[in-house]
């Protein structure tokens, strides 16, 4: 019918098989709990204080949000990433008028960010699935993610899930070191878990 809009759900099936299996979240969680720790810019958690502070609460929020990004409408999804992009930039004019000068969440910690909701969703699907994707899988899951981020003004996403590999294989190490805030968030983590679910995850 005319007028309709396209009101399908945004992403493809192998991208809603993935954010709809909340074991398969979880291990998007811990694995990207353990990653944040080691990324330049975690000091943004820091100047919120909600991640230091609740981590568990804080990532599962954060997973819900890309979790909810594939069960929106394809028409409304640009308005949702413009929502989540809007977020982080109230909390750098934030942060700029306190600290009287410009602070910007850098592009490489958005890209940061995507690269854990990749791999670690591909990881998680199979671990749990116990056999690996498909070439075709991984590459619908990622032009999925990458379109995402696109609209949330993210740059430098590569073309393909196989470019995209290939840069993530070489740089991983650079990437990520731990930091003056490492060790402050892992135990944030510690605090909040307790030495048993602790122990559990790692």
């Amino acid at each position: 019918m005319k007028g309709k809009g396209n009101r399908k759900p945004f992403g493809s099936r192998t991208t809603a098989s993935i954010w709809s299996d909340i074991d398969n979240v979880i291990l998007v969680y811990v694995g990207s709990a353990a990653e944040f720790a080691l990324i330049e810019e975690n000091h943004w958690l820091f100047y919120t204080g909600v991640l230091p502070s609740k981590p568990w609460d804080r990532f599962l929020s954060t997973l819900s949000y890309n979790r909810n990004v594939f069960e929106t409408r394809e028409d409304d999804v640009a308005h949702l990433a413009e929502a989540i992009r809007e977020i982080h930039t109230h909390v750098e004019l934030q942060r700029s008028d306190e600290e009287g000068h410009a602070q910007r969440i850098s592009n490489e910690a958005f890209l940061a960010v995507g690269a854990m909701l990749i791999e670690y969703g591909i990881l998680g699907r199979e671990y749990l699935s116990r056999k690996k994707m498909t070439g075709e899988e991984k590459e619908a899951y990622y032009q999925d993610e990458k379109r995402f981020f696109e609209l949330m003004r993210v740059e430098g996403l590569a073309a393909t899930y196989a470019e995209y590999a290939e840069d993530l294989a070489q740089n991983r190490e650079r990437d990520l070191q731990p930091n003056a805030y490492t060790e402050k968030l892992m135990d944030s983590y510690r605090d909040e878990l307790g030495p048993w679910k602790n122990w559990v995850l790692t």
